[in-house]
């Protein structure tokens, strides 16, 4: 049973956490081909201690295909990669322990992301920060309370392996008396019940990008073609994938009419792919680009996810009826425009949290970056099956996967179109390419929404104290990097993974480390991304572990950042920063930027206990390549349990 934890004492619920942590509070459940799962909960006089929610977790390696092409190696969470896009489900307050074992060949951690961990920052999940990576034959458990609410991931942090199956949802149900924001687009009684079960309850889309090499070999590869890996297989939703194969006048079609397609038509693959020995400089001419991975395209038949929704009456009595979709996406490289067909959407939870519309009209499609959870609504209208479409977003590749949505018994006709699945023949928004083809669109974009239950902005029109300004750059070969003020671009040292002692247990030994910024614990930050290069430069989805951070500004520079800080920024540009509703989130997708128009991105936080946390790229070939920095807030940290000490000891 679910307790409520709103009369547990601070202390009584530190002490539930120490236990836990410590292997006080009784083993986990065993394992199996599903999540295994315990819970307990214990009342006593005036208070109520928290429930606590047990879990184990099994990485192994197994031999499948995702999309009907190829076999190959994965990682299979309790038997199956991405644990089968099954989420762990638990509510808000409750005490999560989580026993992760590596019974793989490879190091790995888990990390919770978009989990603030205040107070627990040992159990982050970050090799090298909060602790060492886990080696195989061991295992970790990781403890932390749920003081959020909304839906979130679980992912690797060791190199770039979670996109290789080592990833899976978690939702954490809001407390019953939370209030939500359906009434911005609904005073409809019964929809407004209808929403907020299934708010409870939602169907989750878990988004992932698929390709036949592992991440380990995109890496290698990536060195001798002197280019990142441009070309993936399929789209994966809920671990359905298919290998489309459009047609190649469709594809230069796409390529010629979307100006978010970053590809020329003339070097495009029957993969929708760039020929990047034709279309990059960089990469030398005696090398040698494997057919079946850049060029060949071979179509597979598997079969599409399908969501259906109740249907309960026709709507002649008046009343509304409505879908909820929560997604997250688990890409390691593209971003995605997503749509469903005749359904405007409105998004209202963000990165967990719930987020309201920048107007009152709905989104015929959205943009969905690397690492970000949206929640949809949607007016159910006419019973039929419609399409879901995906399509990769200001990406060097034509690339889509498709489901369906479903309500009433109407019969429904499909079309098939060569080299795509059959499709219901509903009205689409966007195209294949990501291109959008409704007169008159409203698309929203990741950085437009509005926070709806955020904390205020701490000192508004204020300037923080501390100001960290970031310059996003490419160095000319296959890597990126982030430097403090822009003075050159660095690398994070990637070899920190594997310290002798993660920084948590060391901060005062970091603070002069390369890639690393610190400020005092409790202070108001101000976060500054500025992105500028020789070349044009694509979006980032730049993710800060702990605290949520809200979005300020985001826009294009005439030149360069001359500004001492933002609020000197704010008194030049008078109501360009959002000081009232500011999205509140823990991903952040900077803009792209040409040579003469550098591009910005201001995010204000207040900083939390003393503690280490990373921010890094999700893009996963430039976190591998070192496009993070570590950030120490400094002061008197809080006590970690013994347990994690003796594992970042080595004695356990």
């Amino acid at each position: 049973m679910t307790k409520d934890i709103s009369r547990a004492t601070a202390l009584g619920v530190a002490l539930l956490m120490n236990q836990a942590a410590a292997g006080i509070v009784d083993g986990l459940l065993g394992g199996g081909s599903s999540i295994s799962e315990g819970s307990e909960g214990s009342e006593g006089g005036d208070s109520i201690s928290p429930n606590v929610r047990k879990f184990q977790l099994n990485v192994t390696e197994i031999q499948t295909s995702l999309d009907g092409g190829d076999v190959r190696s994965m990682f299979a969470l309790n038997g199956r990669p991405f644990n089968g896009a099954d989420a762990i489900v638990i509510d808000e307050g409750d005490v999560v322990e989580i026993e992760y074992i590596n019974s793989a060949s490879t190091n790995s951690t888990m990390h919770a992301h978009g989990i603030t961990q205040q107070g627990s920052m040992y159990s982050d999940g970050v090799p090298g920060v909060s602790q060492h990576p886990i080696q195989p034959g061991q295992n970790f458990t990781y403890t932390w309370q749920a003081n959020e609410y909304g839906l979130y991931w679980l992912h690797d942090h060791v190199r770039e392996e979670y996109q290789d199956g080592k990833a899976m949802p978690l939702y954490i149900r809001p407390k019953e008396d939370r209030q939500t924001p359906f009434h911005s687009f609904t005073n409809d009684s019964n929809a407004l019940q209808s929403l907020t079960k299934q708010d409870r309850d939602p169907q989750i889309i878990t988004l992932a990008d698929y390709t036949t090499l592992n991440g380990t070999a995109q890496k290698t590869m990536s060195e001798e073609w002197h280019s990142e890996l441009l070309c993936y297989d399929s789209i994966l939703i809920n671990n359905h994938g298919r290998k489309n194969c459009p047609s190649m006048d469709k594809l230069k079609s796409y390529a010629d009419a979307n100006s978010n397609a970053l590809i020329a038509a003339d070097f495009i693959t029957a993969k929708g792919c760039p020929d990047i020995k034709q279309s990059t400089p960089a990469v030398p001419e005696n090398v040698t680009l494997d057919a079946d991975i850049w060029y060949d395209c071979t179509e597979t038949n598997t079969t599409l996810p399908r969501f259906e929704f109740e249907w309960t009456s026709d709507g002649s009595d008046g009343s509304e009826q409505w879908g909820v979709l929560q997604m997250v996406s688990a890409a390691s490289h593209w971003s995605y425009i997503v749509s469903i067909d005749e359904h405007p959407v409105y998004i209202y939870a963000q990165d967990g949290h719930y987020h309201t519309m920048p107007t009152s009209a709905p989104a015929d499609a959205f943009e969905m970056v690397i690492g970000e959870r949206l929640a949809v609504a949607f007016k159910l209208h006419t019973p039929g099956e419609y399409a879901v479409r995906v399509a990769v977003l200001n990406a060097p590749q034509i690339l889509a996967a498709h489901a369906t949505i479903k309500y009433g018994d109407a019969e429904t006709v499909f079309v098939k179109e060569e080299g795509l699945p059959p499709l219901p023949a509903s009205i689409p928004s966007i195209n294949y390419g990501g291109g959008v083809v409704k007169e008159n669109a409203t698309v929203v974009e990741s950085t437009q929404l509005l926070a709806y239950d955020a904390p205020a902005v701490p000192k508004p029109h204020q300037k923080a104290d501390h100001t960290l300004i970031f310059t996003l750059q490419y160095d000319g070969t296959l890597y990126w990097g982030m430097s403090d003020n822009g003075a050159y671009v660095e690398q994070y040292d990637m070899a920190k993974q594997n310290a002798e002692t993660p920084a948590l247990f060391d901060m005062q030994g970091y603070l002069d480390a390369s890639s690393t910024a610190h400020y005092p614990a409790h202070s108001v930050v101000d976060v500054v991304f500025i992105t500028n290069g020789t070349t044009p430069q694509p979006p980032h989805p730049m993710h800060f572990h702990g605290l949520h951070r809200h979005l300020l500004a985001t826009g294009t520079l005439t030149g360069d950042w001359n500004y001492t800080d933002v609020a000197d920024f704010d008194a030049k540009h008078p109501d360009t920063i959002n000081w009232i509703n500011p999205a509140y989130i823990d991903t952040f997708n900077t803009p792209t930027s040409m040579p003469d128009a550098p591009s910005y991105l201001i995010t204000r936080f207040q900083a939390g206990d003393a503690e280490p946390t990373l921010l890094h790229c999700h893009i996963g070939s430039h976190k591998a390549q070192g496009m993070e920095y570590l950030l120490i807030a400094q002061g008197e940290q809080p006590d970690i349990p013994t347990y994690y000490h003796k594992k970042a000891a080595g004695e356990l």
